[in-house]
């Protein structure tokens, strides 16, 4: 008995922790082998159509500078079939941020107004939408004269451009931000 306990070979205890531990990684290996054979080859982009995913009301965010520098209509007509093909409804085009006053100068948007008869010609039933945005803490919305500003400026691209909506972006909005919520009342009573 005393030799058992001396001798370290004589002893099961250690044996079996280690037999335990490879098990434990082998079968890791495999699950990571499988898992992997699975995701490439089969994964959830091949196991389900597009179709149930897609519903034809995909969206884009474009950039500023579709709205701010002329295009050409081969570069319009390139832009509109290419979110045509991934069957992009809403194009939420971003005219500029709005500067402290709730407004976005002129040229930030110079050349939205040819950008939108072109694109409206190539794709006649895309929405598109002034992407209109502001850190929070740029966009001083406890001012009753800021937040008619903000309101009074989307108008603009609905009546003089007539987009499709309004695709306001002020973040970060906390829970409760009353002057985010007056804001968004006064957008809506402007939207009809």
């Amino acid at each position: 008995m005393t030799l058992r306990r001396l001798h370290p070979l004589r002893s099961s205890k250690p044996f079996t922790g280690v037999l335990l531990r490879i098990i434990q990684v082998s079968v890791l290996l495999v699950f990571i082998a499988v898992f992997s054979a699975w995701y490439y080859l089969i994964g959830p982009s091949n196991s389900e159509h597009g179709s149930v995913y897609n519903r034809d009301a995909n969206a884009v965010w474009a950039a500023h500078s579709w709205s701010e520098n002329p295009h050409t209509p081969a570069e319009v007509r390139a832009f509109v079939e290419r979110l045509a093909a991934h069957r992009v409804r809403y194009v939420f085009l971003h005219v500029g941020p709005l500067e402290p006053d709730g407004t976005i100068p002129l040229e930030r948007y110079r050349a939205l107004g040819d950008f939108l008869s072109m694109a409206r010609t190539y794709g006649d039933r895309m929405k598109f939408l002034p992407w209109i945005g502001q850190l929070r803490g740029k966009l001083p919305l406890a001012s009753l004269a800021v937040r008619r500003q903000v309101v009074a400026t989307a108008e603009i691209f609905i009546r003089d451009f007539g987009m499709d909506g309004i695709h306001l972006d002020i973040e970060p909005i906390v829970d409760g931000d009353s002057d985010f919520l007056y804001l968004l009342e006064d957008m809506k009573k402007m939207l009809g």
